[in-house]
């Protein structure tokens, strides 16, 4: 292939300058039901339960094993039950260094994989 510069063939048409090409994404609240039990983790488990190298000491969100994305229950119940849901109490910085660091959650067993059940209820 051959290393070329490249060069606007037409001229830019005066106008606003750049814009988002779509509307901004709703991020929709958390339900009644995650806020009381992220409250509620607040208080009864003030220390954050990671411990990651960037560790802040004291819990302000609540980690889930199984991520959300993945259909992951965000409260304990009979769906957290059944997928083997685990929470974990932790600051901000944990929480996203175990989102960061995908392999170093896996060894300290702070992450769930999504496929494990797919191969548990096929042993069955």
């Amino acid at each position: 292939m051959k290393n070329s510069r490249l060069e606007r063939r037409t001229a830019l048409k005066p106008g606003k300058g750049l814009q988002a090409s779509r509307t901004p994404l709703k991020v929709r609240p958390p339900s009644k039901e995650r806020t009381d039990f992220s409250e509620k983790v607040r208080r009864e488990r003030p220390h954050c339960e990671i411990k990651s190298p960037l560790c802040t000491r004291y819990t302000t969100e609540v980690h889930e094993g199984l991520k959300r994305s993945a259909g992951g229950a965000t409260v304990p119940g009979e769906k957290a039950d059944r997928q083997g849901q685990q929470f974990w109490a932790s600051c901000r910085l944990c929480n996203g260094y175990v989102e960061d660091h995908p392999a170093w959650a896996r060894e300290n067993g702070f992450t769930i994989s999504r496929y494990a059940q797919r191969d548990n209820s096929a042993m069955r």
